[in-house]
């Protein structure tokens, strides 16, 4: 199967976990291609749909996916048999004593309104691929942002099914952040935060690492655990 992934600066975890993945000889990884297209930041809402491609509308965004993908600059979802978006869709935490209002606030900002959102819309202009979206990591334990205890913020499982319900896009699949890699439900175990490096997006762009105190960018290890439980869910569709 050929798999399209198309993500910011969190793809850099993906595709170092799928190089580890490739190194344990793990089995689906001689069944499935990958092909990651990245930029950092917000660079990709600058593609444009041009007849059945996403189309850069920038040299900067043009190099990094020319450079991410190895050597493909224009996006062809018709080329591959599933999309995975990931990391363009922040991960609303919140308190669950907070009015309904501020909540549904919160998922319009993070999820209705994403870059995530509006890429698969665009996806959708062109091409009915199956569409995959995994959030970027929840960030780990800042005791500066939490003012109260874990117990008062709403579980994982709550948010999500809600972010599935504000997803813009019908028929996309949202795929869950590993339990494993959970603390205290809405935030990551700060091991997985240990080691990340930055994504790479041109040879004069150096693979280096993200600053200790990076509590948002994941390992490699986070990577593979990430695109195995994008494995799973994918498995379950078939």
């Amino acid at each position: 199967m050929k798999i399209l992934v198309i993500g910011n600066s969190h793809i850099a975890s993906l595709k170092l976990g799928w190089a580890v993945l490739e190194e344990n000889q793990v089995p689906f990884t001689t069944v499935h291609h990958v092909t990651f297209f990245a930029a950092r930041g917000k660079l990709l809402k600058d593609l444009r749909v041009n007849k059945t491609s996403l189309v850069p509308q920038n040299n900067k965004l043009k190099r990094s996916l020319k450079f991410t993908s190895n050597g493909q600059t224009n996006i062809t979802p018709s080329q591959y048999d599933v999309c995975l978006l990931h990391g363009m869709m922040r991960f609303p935490r919140y308190d669950r004593r907070i009015s309904s209002a501020v909540k549904s606030t919160s998922l319009t900002r993070c999820v209705t309104n994403s870059l995530a959102g509006k890429l698969a819309a665009k996806i959708r202009r062109i091409s009915n691929i199956p569409l995959y979206v995994s959030h970027q990591p929840i960030s780990a334990w800042d005791n500066a942002e939490f003012m109260s205890a874990p117990k008062n913020y709403t579980p994982y499982n709550e948010i999500f099914t809600a972010m599935e319900n504000a997803f813009p896009v019908d028929g996309a699949t949202l795929v869950r952040q590993p339990q494993k890699t959970l603390d205290f439900e809405i935030a990551t175990k700060q091991k997985y935060t240990q080691g990340s490096i930055r994504l790479q997006m041109s040879l004069d762009s150096m693979c280096n690492p993200h600053p200790e105190n990076d509590l948002v960018h994941m390992n490699d290890i986070y990577g593979a655990l990430q695109i195995n439980e994008f494995i799973q869910a994918l498995d379950l569709k078939m």
